[in-house]
């Protein structure tokens, strides 16, 4: 009784400070690649809460460079590995659902030349992944950031000099 007294005579308790928030959450992502006779396929993967098509993506890791832990996040999310380039293909907003909680985040896209395949990798049965065209991306990518960065990827291996001969695909079950 005394406590709800005191309460009462100090008077209502003064708001929590906000917390400022420092931008949006910094993630880092790949968009694995590999070149055809036919021309540049593109991997994606589906998001696992709304199966939506994207480029694999995740926080990033302590230690790593942002292009770094974009290759990671392809072997985790796709199951591939290959050579990451340091220059970005450009960066989207997004926003994600974390513990019930809304929260933006901003994802800065790596190229990865895809070099090897696996078979079983991390997240497996959570996703699933599939190698498409560009056109046939950009029709089932869902953010207008996103389809601009296959442009851009397109044009940078279109100015590639010299031309060389696609790699290899390896393929195999370890990971």
């Amino acid at each position: 009784m005394l406590r709800g007294f005191i309460r009462w005579w100090r008077g209502p308790e003064p708001p929590a400070p906000r917390r400022e928030s420092a931008g949006p959450t910094r993630q880092s992502g790949a968009a694995p690649y590999r070149l055809t006779r036919k021309g540049v396929l593109v991997l994606l993967v589906t998001s696992r809460r709304t199966g939506r098509w994207l480029f694999p993506k995740g926080g990033l890791m302590a230690g790593r460079e942002p292009w770094e832990s974009a290759a990671q996040e392809a072997f985790e999310e796709a199951g591939v590995q290959g050579l990451a380039d340091r220059e970005p293909l450009g960066a989207y907003q997004s926003r994600r659902v974390r513990n019930g909680r809304a929260e933006q985040i901003e994802v800065v896209i790596y190229p990865l030349e895809v070099t090897r395949q696996l078979d079983r990798w991390p997240e497996r049965g959570q996703r699933r992944r599939r190698w498409m065209s560009l056109e046939e991306a950009r029709r089932r990518l869902s953010d207008a950031d996103l389809v601009r960065m296959t442009e851009v990827l397109e044009q940078r291996l279109r100015d590639r000099q010299p031309a060389r001969p696609p790699p290899a695909l390896r393929t195999g079950s370890k990971g």
